[in-house]
């Protein structure tokens, strides 16, 4: 086959560059904004933060304060459960480590755009240990629980460490 110049301008075009090609805009000089999809290493205020709201929640269980429990889940998540009473009994029955807590650590944590994903270890008072993974939502300015994986009755624990990259 021969390319002439015209076919070489067909195959190559969209990949030269014109000398006379148009202005471009003036670049931007604020960061980009997280690309959906991407996670990275959370920062430590998103940490903080995301804990902050776990401890407070838990702290709420423990005075059966479950109005106030209630205000740390995320909007979509207030919506799954309905009402306090069902929220209070899906928590009694399928979390009661968290709803009676001893200690709670955290681990790692990623992110991605306003959902931070932090890894947790948690004794109840009955000395049951737990290991889950709480998928918080930035809404209105503070972290919300989104979900917790893992750590409830009949569950499996999340495994960690299986991909180590995920979480810094």
């Amino acid at each position: 086959m021969k390319i002439t110049p015209l076919l070489f301008v067909a195959i190559l075009g969209p990949f030269c560059t014109s000398s006379q090609a148009a202005p471009t805009a003036k670049p931007k000089t604020s960061a980009p904004k997280p690309v959906a999809g991407v996670w990275k290493p959370a920062t430590s205020a998103q940490r903080v933060a995301a804990a902050t709201s776990i401890r407070a929640q838990l702290e709420a269980f423990k005075r059966d304060d479950w109005a106030k429990a209630a205000t740390y889940q995320s909007e979509g998540l207030r919506r799954n459960f309905g009402t306090l009473a069902q929220f209070r009994a899906v928590i009694e029955t399928n979390y009661p480590q968290f709803a009676k807590y001893k200690s709670i650590a955290f681990d790692l944590a990623r992110s991605r755009g306003d959902v931070v994903e932090i890894q947790a270890r948690l004794t109840g008072q009955d000395g049951v240990k737990l290991r889950a993974i709480y998928v918080m939502k930035k809404e209105k300015g503070l972290y919300r629980v989104e979900g917790v994986q893992g750590g409830g009755v009949g569950r499996t624990a999340p495994r960690g460490g299986q991909n180590p990259g995920d979480y810094v």
